[in-house]
């Protein structure tokens, strides 16, 4: 792994926010996935969800996340575009070493464009080594045809 950018993972918040950060970019650009994947633990697993509610959700790690991901944005155009997630509201619960993160967020194409849909990132994270890591990670979407909305708990920090 490359070097850990300061101050990602030295606390909760830095990871989260530098979650965000990598993921999003420019049109023409791509995400951080150096940045992305030292964020994770070496044995960390990403679960996409299904809109299948009958299919069993595919475990990646984070170096099969990342060529999935970026096969898609290629193929999907959207490089050209550009792409923002935004955080719009996160709950933390700890003991030790150990915590959960409920962050919900809100896809654009550019700060300040319209939002293409909002979801809740599930983020299992672990500290060891002087600094915070993800150990999974999991998330779904809104979806008003299946009544599935976020409920008003998770749209408040």
């Amino acid at each position: 792994m490359s070097q850990l950018r300061n101050p990602d993972g030295f606390t909760i918040d830095s990871l989260i926010v530098a979650l965000y950060e990598s993921m999003s970019f420019l049109p023409g650009d791509e995400p951080d996935w150096e940045r992305f994947a030292n964020l994770f633990s070496e044995t960390a697993i990403i679960i996409p969800s299904s809109s299948n509610k009958d299919e069993n959700p595919d475990s990646l790690t984070v170096d099969d996340f990342v060529a999935s991901a970026s096969a898609s944005l290629a193929e999907s155009g959207q490089l050209r575009k550009g792409f923002f997630e935004e955080e719009i509201s996160r709950r933390i619960e700890c003991f030790g070493n150990i915590g959960s993160v409920w962050s919900t967020f809100e896809d654009r194409i550019g700060p300040g464009e319209d939002s293409l849909g909002r979801g809740i990132n599930c983020i299992q994270v672990i500290k060891y080594r002087d600094r915070w890591w993800i150990a999974s990670m999991i998330w779904d979407k809104e979806d008003e045809d299946q009544d599935k909305m976020i409920p008003s708990r998770y749209m408040t920090a």
